[in-house]
This record gives C-alpha cells, sequence and structure tokens, in this order.
C-alpha cells in the first residue's frame, strides 16, 4: 500500500501531516482578531449529546517570555450563559471544532435538500 501511495502522491505527500485533532488555539489562532466571538466546543460534548452547549471565544493572551498562551471566554452550557469570561482549562487537551446549532445545521441541510434521516 505504501508503494502505491508513493507512486501517486510522491515519497513525501502533504496530506500525512495534516492533522485531525486541533486544540482551541490551533482552531482560531489565524482567524481575524484570533477568535474573539467566535463560538467552539469540545468534539466531547458533541459525542456526549450536548448539542447546546459551546464556549464564546473572548480573548487569546499570548506570553511572550515563557511561550505559553491563555484563552479566555464565556460558557454556555445548555442555553444557560455564564455570568463572567473565565479562561478555558481545556483549550490545549481537547479536540475543538467550531460550534453551528443544530437547528441552523437542519434548515442548511433543508435548503440545500441533503435532510438526513
Amino acid at each position: 500500500m505504501s508503494a502505491v501511495v508513493r507512486e501517486l502522491w510522491g515519497k513525501y505527500p502533504s496530506f500525512l501531516k495534516l492533522r485531525g485533532n486541533k486544540t482551541l488555539l490551533d482552531l482560531v489562532e489565524h482567524l481575524p482578531n484570533h477568535g474573539a466571538g467566535v463560538r467552539v466546543a469540545p468534539s466531547v460534548w458533541h459525542q456526549r449529546g450536548k448539542q447546546h452547549s459551546w464556549y464564546e471565544v473572548d480573548r487569546i493572551e499570548y506570553n511572550a517570555e515563557t511561550n505559553k498562551s491563555e484563552v479566555f471566554g464565556l460558557k454556555v452550557v445548555e442555553g444557560v450563559r455564564s455570568a463572567q469570561v473565565a479562561r478555558i482549562g481545556t483549550a490545549f487537551t481537547n479536540n475543538w471544532r467550531f460550534y453551528t446549532a443544530p437547528d441552523e445545521t437542519r434548515a442548511l441541510e433543508r435548503k440545500l435538500g441533503v435532510e438526513s434521516a
């Protein structure tokens, strides 16, 4: 199999370098304003059925001396928003994705005619 891949795409194909798992910082650092205002959720929440839970990124603080970062945001769990901005502690441990509300997804599927069963 590796011989076929090497023959089709060369010795070091670029798609082998793609990472499926992204930390929160990997996901939002290249967005305008470093992702401020973007809704994100750990993939684990989606797998556990928390369809209406997400974080709304407020800011990312970089420390140039220690080369470390912290991500801050508002936590929304089952539609209930937290009162204040707090540090997102699992920003560098989980597999993260952009949050899309289930009703928005259903409306888009309906428009495109690809409704799931």
